[in-house]
């Protein structure tokens, strides 16, 4: 029996154990788990009272659950009715028995503790455990590894020694985040009184100061690009307007978001629609992970610098998306330096971020942070606050941002703590530099798990986002080698890709130290290439159902070896499937994706009649404005939420003027895929009243039937019925998209089965 030491309880580390206790003949493999927090799921470890870990549990992934499963545990079999409140209550959601299709961190963290009940033996790892070092020693002519490790959480810290064949380290990227990468001058920090915190720090707007009050003016700067810097800036913007626009609020203006940026970065949203020849909406991996864009023949795992030519065409395929053909206009000053740089597309998934930009809460600025510094109180509008200026370099420009009164740095986690009990000897071996926290080892051979020159040591899952398909691939060739003491593949075609990949590693390098704007996005982020090599390499069963092999998106769910639960599978499988063929036919997500980008300003103007109670402005030159402000939910039962503001600004004959107003709040629940209009309680003189719904006075009902004329491939209808009075009263709603993007809706409103009543139109 081949004993193996495995350092981490996350995904990766799970799916290892997983893979050697059930993929081989009992008794391959001896298996024991360090884990030096008290519990499983490394960064996913959040569903608890007490929110320590690195990640708010209400985040959503970026991936659909098809994407963040392993092969042979459903989403479908997974409870998430109810979780463990800040206070130790259970919170409920009485239709969310099965998580959403892009789960929460908290969800995740359920599905983790649910696969290691199912798959781990409880006794083979051991908790609050730190392991202080291991070295390879030489005994009896071999060669093991000897693992020293600690009660990490006990004053004594008395240490154990353990023997192993074989070691496989999955702590991952991120043990510690990384420090702000700039100069701070004349800020003494016991005496600092602006807050500057990793993004992993923040969960509410009460960790933007020091003493946990609301900030009373100033901006706050958020430092950082990619998924992080995007998604930490959004949510400050979402509580930002729910501090402003919810019930028993006190209106308090929110502050203006900077977002600083290395590069220019896209937002997209996580449901795009499905192709030209249907009319549905679609999870974004969907498009993104299909077989069937690679050219014919075995499709193999390929990486390196993004081409000028590739990196237009992604860029083209991102707006292509985002806007139809259509550029955004809130990202043209970004798409010039693009086109003068040629530069590689960095994209986020994120559903706000765009919008937000486009309403001015965050705005964007391309550079890298030079310095912070105390603000002198004479240039500073307000003499009793303290505000830092930040220096920013925009290419041979340099740009102040002044008023800063809070720092956000969301610039990633750094691996050097994860790999602190490897001696210098073995990280030599591995190629390890620190000054390269994307990339600090080099990992060359097996699909990026080990090195050559140590075969008894792997890495699972030691980059930056791994997939988890790609986690569960690597645990399989790592037990298949050790398995069986042999390579995989021919060992001329091995020689040659174990240099390639060598080679790519120290371009990338000398890019981070020289070429900053020349680095991907992913460095080796082919996702679909590793998953279907590694397949064919380790001759994995495939789970299409039916679907042919570069049919549909792939998941982990499609590759099985003799130890996966085939049930689970073709759970899973059939749930892809099924959720494909309504995305594209019957129409399931479009509610989604029309809720998602109401968010924002309109224009709106009134084509029809106007109706009671507004006969004054009957005649007169209108001005009317729209705003959908989300906050966060009123209703437990609901998953997003809007308070609609409409202001109307008339000027008579007489040149008087005059202001009406009204609100309303709009809801959408993910588990029933409906949008609902309430009305508000108790309007007041600013239209914005107590901002508690009322009544529900619209339930919306969208046209999911196929086979519209090809002019109206790109719009949705929707019928709006509420049945409160004598007659009833109806909304038609009609949603013009190019892209993602909806650019223009109108209202029309019946009631019984006359024509009365106006006609609005709302435009960008």
């Amino acid at each position: 029996m081949k004993s193996v030491a495995i350092v981490g309880a996350g995904p990766a580390g799970l799916v290892a154990a997983k893979t050697l206790l059930h993929s081989y003949p009992a008794g391959t493999f001896r298996v024991f788990i360090y884990e030096q927090s008290p519990r499983i799921g490394g960064l996913w470890a959040c569903e608890s009272p007490v929110q320590t870990g690195l990640i708010n549990p209400e985040m959503r992934t970026n991936l659909t659950q098809f994407t963040v499963s392993f092969s042979d545990l459903s989403w479908e079999s997974v409870d998430v009715s109810s979780r463990p409140h800040v206070d130790g209550s259970n919170v409920t959601a009485t239709d969310a028995t099965i998580a959403p299709i892009y789960p929460k961190a908290w969800h995740v963290d359920r599905y983790l503790r649910q696969y290691f009940q199912k798959f781990i033996p409880a006794d083979i790892i051991s908790f609050n455990t730190r392991v202080k070092n291991a070295e390879r020693v030489h005994q009896d002519g071999r060669i093991y590894w000897k693992v020293k490790s600690f009660d990490y959480y006990s004053n004594h810290h008395v240490e154990a020694e353990r023997i192993f064949d074989y070691m496989i380290v999955t702590s991952g990227f991120l043990e510690r985040p990384r420090e702000i990468d700039c100069k701070i001058h004349d800020i003494v920090p016991s005496q600092r009184q602006i807050r500057i915190l990793h993004s992993s720090q923040f969960r509410t707007l009460s960790d933007l100061s020091i003493d946990g009050e609301p900030l009373k003016g100033g901006k706050v700067l958020v430092v950082g690009g990619s998924h992080s810097g995007g998604d930490i800036a959004a949510s400050i913007a979402f509580q930002m307007s729910t501090g402003r626009y919810s019930p028993l609020s006190q209106g308090a203006q929110p502050l203006e978001i900077v977002h600083v940026m290395p590069q220019p970065m896209y937002a997209i949203p996580p449901f795009i629609p499905a192709s030209e020849e249907t009319r549905g909406f679609m999870p974004l991996d969907f498009l993104l992970y299909r077989a069937v864009t690679r050219p014919p023949g075995p499709i193999s795992f390929s990486f390196g610098r993004m081409a000028p030519e590739r990196a237009e065409g992604t860029r083209n395929l991102i707006l292509s998306l985002l806007n139809g053909s259509k550029p955004d206009s809130t990202s043209l000053e970004t798409e010039k330096q693009e086109a003068r740089e040629m530069v590689p597309p960095y994209a986020i998934v994120n559903e706000s971020y765009v919008e937000f930009v486009r309403s001015g809460a965050i705005v964007p600025k391309i550079g890298r942070l030079l310095h912070l510094a105390t603000q002198q109180a004479s240039t500073s509008p307000r003499n009793d606050l303290d505000f830092l200026c930040a220096t920013v370099a925009n290419c041979s420009d340099a740009i102040q941002i002044e008023d800063v009164a809070a720092v956000v740095y969301a610039t990633g986690y750094t691996a050097s703590a994860a790999l602190s009990f490897l001696p210098d000897e073995v990280k030599t071996h591995l190629g390890f530099d620190a000054a390269y926290p994307r990339l600090p080892l080099l990992l060359e051979s097996d699909f990026l798990t080990r090195t050559a020159a140590i075969p008894d040591l792997a890495f699972i899952g030691f980059s930056n986002g791994p997939y988890w398909g790609v986690m569960e691939m690597q645990a399989r060739v790592t037990a298949r080698r050790w398995a069986f003491d042999m390579e995989l593949g021919a060992e001329e075609r091995r020689k040659q890709d174990s240099a390639n990949i060598i080679s790519c590693m120290h371009d990338f390098r000398h890019a981070m130290a020289n070429e900053k704007s020349a680095v991907p996005q992913n460095l080796f982020g082919d996702y679909v290439g590793l998953m279907e090599q590694a397949s064919r390499e380790l001759d994995l069963e495939r789970n299409d159902l039916s679907w042919g092999e570069r049919e549909g998106p792939i998941c982990p769910s499609r590759y099985t070896d003799a130890g996966t639960d085939q049930k689970e599978a073709q759970k899973t499988m059939a749930s892809l499937q099924q959720v494909m063929e309504k995305a594209l036919h019957q129409g399931l997500f479009v509610a989604r994706a029309a809720f998602r980008a109401l968010q924002g300003n309109w224009k709106t103007q009134c084509l029809g009649r106007q109706d009671p109670p507004s006969p004054a402005l009957l005649n007169q030159n209108l001005t009317v404005t729209a705003s959908f402000h989300p906050r966060t939910p009123t209703d437990p039962d609901f998953d997003l939420e809007y308070l609609y503001i409409e202001k109307c600004m008339s000027v008579a004959d007489a040149g008087d003027t005059g202001a009406v107003s009204r609100s309303l709040v709009y809801r959408y629940s993910e588990a029933r895929d409906k949008m609902g209009v309430w009305s508000v309680q108790d309007d007041d003189d600013d239209g914005n009243g107590t901002m508690t719904a009322g009544r529900l006075d619209y339930l919306v009902d969208f046209d999911l039937a196929d086979g519209k004329p090809p002019t109206e491939k790109k719009t949705w209808s929707a019928i709006g019925r509420n049945t409160h009075g004598v007659d009833t009263v109806s909304s038609t709603y009609t949603f013009h998209f190019t892209g993602a993007a909806l650019h223009m809706f109108s209202i029309e409103t019946q009631i019984g089965n006359t024509d009365a009543g106006p006609v609005l139109e709302f435009v960008r």
